[in-house]
């Protein structure tokens, strides 16, 4: 009997590094951002408090605007 050992190795390796250009890609892309993610952090801590405002207030408006057009919907009905 044959020992297939190293040709399933081998095909496991292949077939890793033949896929590498679809997962090697993402992870690069995923380290990048997150390393600009953090060096914008460090410029960020001042205007913290400003960043959460503005995204508070875009959610009421995002409600606000959600229920107009719900309103809407239902007149037209």
């Amino acid at each position: 009997m044959k020992n297939y050992r190293k040709t399933i190795i081998a095909s496991v390796l292949s077939l890793v590094l033949g896929l590498s250009c679809c997962w090697l890609s993402s992870i690069i892309i995923w380290l990048g951002g997150a390393s600009i993610v953090a060096s914008m952090s460090k410029y960020l801590d001042g205007g913290q408090t400003v960043l959460l405002g503005i995204g508070i207030l875009l959610i009421f408006v995002s409600i606000y605007l959600y229920r107009r057009s719900d309103s809407n919907n239902i007149l037209k009905k």
